[in-house]
């Protein structure tokens, strides 16, 4: 078991249940989402000690965040904020394709502060896990991912970061400058193929054939680990100097929002299981196949005990 703290945003979340527009008055369900509390959770399935630091509102969508958080087995921190819960909604209008609103001025979350920061719980971790999605929030979360990073650094705590760029949530220069900055201090990085160019600063298309050349040049930023991951072409990595590639796993999709996160999880947990980049690349893409099983951010995550499941055989019905 390690230890695991994240720090960000979680929202309330507002879904669609079947494929249509929102104006076609598609039915709608109530939960919840946040890219490092998703990472939390598919963390703590896989059997990890792990803690979130986040605000959020005295409103039902905080009280069900902190509900389902615990009942995840995830330690929260900092809870209660000023403002309200942020809030997401999720449609699908058109199968295969989803489409994600955000209102998130002035919220609880983006209260967060160096104030609710607990020194000691990031100092006694193992790895502390942020994204560019915090950095992106407000000045004063920021400040606060910075100052965890600092805490985490000082203790000798690994620090992951995954860039996870919004583009309608900062200007791409504001982003390049945080997120290159951080990932500076950071020992892993992930980062899709629109995300390398942000934290290199290139105006060049990266894709499949560049990762190589990409991979040190994000190591060069300071990184020690740099992960690329990109959706159905798979997951990148560096091991001794060598280029790892591992494809995806291919699911019939039912929606990919919260895939990257559970690639994330996947990705620590084996590594701080002393697994190779291989291994930890392959249980990364598994995690996050999960994800695309069923419908929310992050209920598809697995336990170690059904990532057996995506190798078939046996009976489809468990009695």
């Amino acid at each position: 078991m390690s230890r695991f703290v994240t720090l960000g945003e979680t929202m309330g979340l507002i879904r669609s249940e079947r494929i249509g527009h929102l104006g076609n008055n598609a039915p709608m369900v109530a939960g919840m989402g946040g890219a490092e509390s998703n990472a939390a959770i598919a963390l703590a399935r896989l059997g990890n000690e792990v803690s979130w630091v986040g605000k959020v509102g005295d409103d039902d969508f905080g009280r069900l965040i902190t509900r389902e958080l615990r009942a995840e087995n995830v330690q929260t921190f900092g809870l209660l904020g000023r403002g309200a819960t942020g809030l997401m909604v999720k449609t699908t209008p058109l199968n295969g394709l989803q489409d994600v609103v955000y209102s998130r001025s002035l919220s609880a979350g983006s209260e967060l502060s160096n104030c609710d920061i607990s020194d000691d719980v990031i100092a006694a971790a193992d790895v502390l896990h942020l994204t560019g999605i915090t950095l992106a929030l407000s000045d004063s979360a920021r400040q606060a991912a910075f100052h965890a990073v600092e805490v985490a650094r000082a203790a000798g705590v690994k620090v992951s970061f995954d860039v996870n760029y919004r583009a309608k949530m900062w200007s791409v220069d504001d982003a390049h400058r945080a997120c290159s900055e951080l990932a500076a201090q950071a020992d892993i990085v992930f980062a899709g193929f629109d995300e390398v160019r942000l934290l290199l600063g290139d105006d060049v298309t990266i894709g499949p054939d560049e990762v190589a050349s990409a991979l040190p040049r994000i190591v060069d930023l300071g990184a020690q680990t740099p992960v690329v991951k990109e959706g159905t072409l798979g997951s990148w990595s560096l091991s001794g100097g060598t280029v790892v590639h591992v494809p995806a796993v291919v699911v019939p999709s039912v929606d990919t929002v919260g895939a990257g996160d559970g690639f994330a999880a996947g990705f620590l947990d084996a590594l701080s299981r002393g697994a190779g980049i291989d291994e930890a690349l392959e249980l990364g893409a598994r995690v996050g196949a999960f994800a695309c099983l069923t419908p929310g951010d992050w209920e598809g995550y697995p336990t170690p005990e059904q990532l057996k499941l995506l190798d078939g055989g046996g009976d489809t019905v468990t009695r």
